[in-house]
């Protein structure tokens, strides 16, 4: 899976960033490959992912992001009321061209 990696380059995935010498953007500050949207780091495919982003609530740590695959029921136009049934799937917003649910810390 592409990751954005700390000089701006989009890697094919993080084991190359690492080869590369470069640490992989937790901010994902790198433009989305196309075709794909951005989810922190990673770039998910919206035509069978959505992005899932567990919000950190500890100082300092991050909030973590996962590409994860869509439900068989979204159809080729996946919209947030076919996630409603994901965990966190209530709370789900567009991202750009792709869809991310936001399931808050604890």
């Amino acid at each position: 899976m592409p990751v954005c990696g700390c000089d701006g380059t989009v890697y094919s995935n993080a084991c190359d960033a690492q080869a590369a010498g470069v640490d992989v953007d937790a901010q994902g500050n790198c433009d989305a490959p196309p075709g794909t949207f951005p989810c922190g780091e990673r770039f998910c495919d919206p035509s069978f992912q959505y992005c899932e982003m567990q919000a950190s609530d500890v100082g300092g740590q991050p909030n973590v992001y996962t590409c994860k695959d869509l439900p068989m029921d979204c159809g080729a136009t996946p919209d947030c009321s076919c996630l409603a049934n994901v965990p966190c799937g209530d709370m789900c917003m567009a991202a750009g061209d792709g869809l991310m649910v936001v399931c808050p810390g604890g």
